[in-house]
C-alpha cells in the first residue's frame, strides 16, 4: 500500500507511507508501515524511513492500507492512519498516528 501523507514532519515538503502487510520483523504477516519524509528523490530506502510501525503479531497485516489524512488535530502536522485487518483475531484495528512530534 501507498499513500501522499502529506508534510508529517512540517518541513514545507511531500511524505509518503507506504505499508507492506506481509512484513515479518513480529510474526508471520505482522505487516509494518513507513513513513518516508520528503524531499522524495530518485529510490527510496526502507531503511532511512523516518519512522515505522509494526504490526504486534503474526497475522495482523499491519500496513494493509494507509492513509495521510491531513492535520485532525490542529499542530499544523499532518497524520496518518495504518489499518491492521488481522489484529485482534480478524476483527481488524486502524492506527492513528500523529504527525510532528517526529
Amino acid at each position: 500500500a501507498l499513500s501522499a501523507a502529506g508534510d508529517v514532519d512540517r518541513d514545507g515538503t511531500a511524505d509518503i507511507i507506504l505499508g507492506g502487510p506481509d512484513h515479518a520483523t513480529t510474526g508471520t504477516s505482522a505487516g509494518a508501515a513507513w513513513l518516508v519524509t520528503g524531499p522524495l528523490t530518485g529510490s527510496i530506502s526502507l531503511g532511512s524511513a523516518q519512522a515505522r510501525l509494526l504490526g504486534g503479531a503474526a497475522g495482523d497485516e499491519a500496513g494493509t492500507s494507509v492513509l495521510g489524512v491531513g492535520d485532525l488535530d490542529g499542530d499544523s502536522a499532518d497524520d496518518l492512519l495504518v489499518g491492521s485487518p488481522g489484529e485482534d483475531s480478524a476483527a481488524g484495528a486502524v492506527g492513528f498516528i500523529l504527525g510532528g512530534g517526529l
